[in-house]
């Protein structure tokens, strides 16, 4: 498994995504949400790229938004967390709750665990959102060039 989690990145190095990790504590958080996303999801390494770009998407626009440290380490940490529990009934509200739980055992302020329950839903559904819009953007340039290619 490990050997598999290598190699996705390494090719995030190789297609130069950037993978912003705010802080020590985050990069800790990241690896336990891993390890339990690993325990919970057949399809693993595709919803671990997945999470990692979405990851890179939230530091990103918090940069854009001009966010303080502390809400864009919230950012990244919803991201992380906001699939976990990804083939699993009502999986947000379970990332949310497993989240809080890491947190607590991690010293996060009890400020930023309510922030980032607050936020977490409201990141997964922004998240998801523009990822859709982009995959439908790219059906239709794609459907686009084929309808060309006919002529």
């Amino acid at each position: 498994m490990f050997n598999e989690i290598n190699k996705f990145l390494e090719m995030i190095k190789k297609e130069e995504v950037p993978l912003i990790i705010p802080n020590e504590r985050c990069r800790e958080c990241m690896s336990i949400a891993i390890i339990e996303m690993s325990k919970y999801n057949k399809n693993f390494i595709n919803l671990l790229n997945h999470t990692l770009r979405v990851a890179s998407m939230s530091v990103y626009l918090a940069r854009k938004e001009r966010l303080n440290a502390k809400g864009k380490e919230i950012c990244f940490l919803a991201a992380i967390f906001h699939d976990v529990f990804k083939e699993e009934r009502n999986h947000e509200i379970k990332g949310k709750e497993f989240a809080e739980k890491i947190l607590k055992s991690k010293k996060y302020h009890s400020d930023v665990i309510k922030r980032l329950g607050m936020q977490l839903l409201n990141i997964i559904q922004k998240m998801h959102q523009m990822l859709l819009n982009q995959k439908f953007y790219r059906m239709q340039t794609n459907r686009i060039k084929l309808e060309q290619q006919h002529f």
